[in-house]
């Protein structure tokens, strides 16, 4: 469920609103370290979308299946498990994880 709340604010103040969204902790982290190494945060990304959606109309994502993905299967429980351990380790970084699942031809589930 996504819920969007309106929050009070003085004249004096700018005015916003909160989304709130129910996300996979590990696709939070995953993200969040991404965001973390472009010195970026959750709120300046959403911001940065919904300005993109509004500027151009569209939403700048891709859904279809790329040919790299076309062949690549689910990660096995203990690879993904390895996977996860060297980012919670801080042993990998997202970007290195994304060029090991490229490479191996596996995908994570987030």
């Amino acid at each position: 469920m996504t819920t969007a709340t309106i929050t009070k604010t003085t004249s004096k103040t700018k005015k916003t609103s909160n989304l709130v969204v129910p996300l996979d902790p590990k696709l939070k982290k995953v993200v969040q370290s991404i965001l973390a190494e472009l010195g970026l945060n959750q709120s300046q990304l959403v911001t940065s979308l919904y300005k993109e959606v509004a500027r151009t109309r569209k939403i700048p994502l891709s859904f279809d299946l790329t040919d790299e993905w076309a062949n690549a299967r689910e990660a096995t429980p203990e690879e993904a498990k390895a996977i996860q351990e060297g980012l919670d380790s801080g042993v990998a970084s997202a970007e290195e994880v994304a060029d090991l699942e490229k490479l191996l031809g596996i995908k994570l589930s987030y």
